[in-house]
């Protein structure tokens, strides 16, 4: 979104912040409890009345609070994908000797044929 468009969609919710609009801003942040039980039902949550009201409650609080986040000013705040300064930490990929295999297999608890043996694992019979 250009920085234009930001600004212009902070002067409509400027305006409607205005007692004018108070109406439509309580609607869309407003959540009812038919809303609610809707999104129990789909989530196939078992909700009792007084839980439906308990929550539509905190839900109602939740939009206000993302209703609050969207009218900051974050031009001047650039965009990151994490918080903290990250970084990947790889050693150097440098050629080595390999390990013997056969060394390797007088170390297990079990090997035939030069491989392996383990118990089955998907209830497959040997």
């Amino acid at each position: 979104m250009s920085g234009a468009n930001k600004s212009e969609k902070r002067q409509v919710r400027q305006q409607e912040g205005s007692p004018t609009h108070a109406a439509s801003r309580e609607e869309v942040t407003a959540i009812s409890t038919d809303q609610v039980a809707h999104v129990a039902r789909l989530a196939r949550i078992e909700l009792t009345p007084d839980e439906i009201e308990h929550y539509t409650g905190h839900l109602g609080r939740v939009l206000e609070h993302a209703r609050e986040l969207e009218d900051l000013d974050l031009a001047d705040v650039p965009p990151l994908a994490h918080p903290y300064p990250l970084r990947n930490v790889f050693r150097d990929d440098v050629p080595s000797t390999p390990v013997d295999r056969d060394d390797v297999l007088e170390q297990a608890p079990a090997a035939s044929s030069g491989q392996f043996e383990v118990p089955p694992v998907l209830g497959e019979e040997v």
